[in-house]
């Protein structure tokens, strides 16, 4: 090959590799500074019905939300209720949703994973069940409350300022799986501790006391010395707090030692007794490093099955001073 061949050569490489960068790179979307990425007033509050929740490419990660007199549930399991702090968070973060659009080229999205595997898809219904918005989120932005967002139909990547990885539970760097249990209520009890009354528990433990004009007492029916009032003003606290640590869902009680429990832990408010049960302990995961140390509980009069750890169960039973 001669010499102008060689450089004839060169030329036509370097020609289209300047060409393959122009395709590559991404169309220019501007400095505007932060705009609105949402239309205004596109998500209400009180409009909102249904929450779906999907990420593409990844099995078992989707839930679904659905109001329910007045009430939030994880309907895609069992129906179990939901914390309504952790969706009005969700919800508050989308009202106003400001941003920066960084590049206008859907070829480019998937690298924001905003596109293909890792895509995160948030749906709003109506109370109807019309569709409100369709909202994907990808990686996480440069810092903890950013995000980078897509709306449906559009093709800018856009990076907004809000956590919605920290809003949908997904914490810690890099691709972190989403779980929508995340939006499980795990408290079992009403959370009003200066409405407690009476406090009792059997089976594990033994005592019952009640709140009279503001001082706690024995139960007249339970023997012992009255309790010291800020032990159990605190054990009234520690009631209200119990929280499970993880859902199992629906069942028959005899199957989890639940129809004859190894004890009950009962608050009652306002005249209405909540009652905790305390079923078989669940077994351990041989894959797990560590034994869950953990029961089976329900509440009375609910189908509903959950874990909770021992030392949760323990805080509850124990005699008070």
């Amino acid at each position: 090959m001669t010499r102008n061949q060689i450089l004839a050569c060169g030329m036509a490489i370097a020609v289209l590799a300047v060409i393959a960068v122009m395709q590559r790179r991404p169309a220019d979307a501007g400095d505007q500074g932060p705009q609105r990425i949402l239309p205004e007033g596109s998500v209400q509050l009180t409009d909102v019905g249904a929450i779906e929740l999907w990420r593409e490419g990844r099995d078992g990660e989707a839930g679904t939300l659905t109001l329910q007199d007045g009430r939030w549930h994880l309907t895609s399991r069992d129906d179990a209720p939901a914390s309504r702090e952790s969706v009005e968070r969700l919800l508050g973060m989308l009202d106003g949703l400001v941003g920066q659009a960084r590049v206008d080229d859907a070829a480019m999205l998937p690298e924001f994973q905003l596109a293909g595997d890792g895509a995160i898809h948030l749906r709003l219904a109506g109370l109807g069940g019309d569709e409100l918005l369709h909202l994907r989120i990808g990686k996480k932005g440069p810092r903890s409350n950013q995000a980078f967002v897509c709306p449906e139909g559009d093709t800018r990547a856009w990076l907004a300022d809000a956590g919605l990885h920290s809003a949908l539970g997904i914490h810690g760097q890099g691709d972190r799986p989403f779980d929508a249990d995340f939006f499980l209520e795990r408290h079992l009890f009403p959370q009003y501790p200066e409405a407690v009354e009476r406090l009792a528990v059997e089976g594990l433990e033994e005592w019952a006391v009640v709140r009279v004009e503001g001082v706690w007492q024995r139960d007249p029916e339970a023997a012992g010395p009255p309790p010291q009032d800020r032990n159990a003003t605190g054990r009234a606290h520690s009631f209200t707090r119990a929280r499970a640590d993880g859902l199992v869902g629906r069942g028959e009680p005899a199957q989890y030692g639940l129809a004859e429990p190894l004890g009950t832990a009962s608050m009652t408010i306002h005249g209405q007794a909540h009652t905790l049960l305390v079923g078989l302990p669940v077994p351990d995961d041989p894959d797990a490093e560590r034994a869950r140390d953990e029961h089976y509980v329900a509440v009375e009069g609910s189908d509903l099955v959950w874990r909770m750890r021992r030392g949760v169960i323990d805080s509850l039973f124990r005699p008070l001073e």
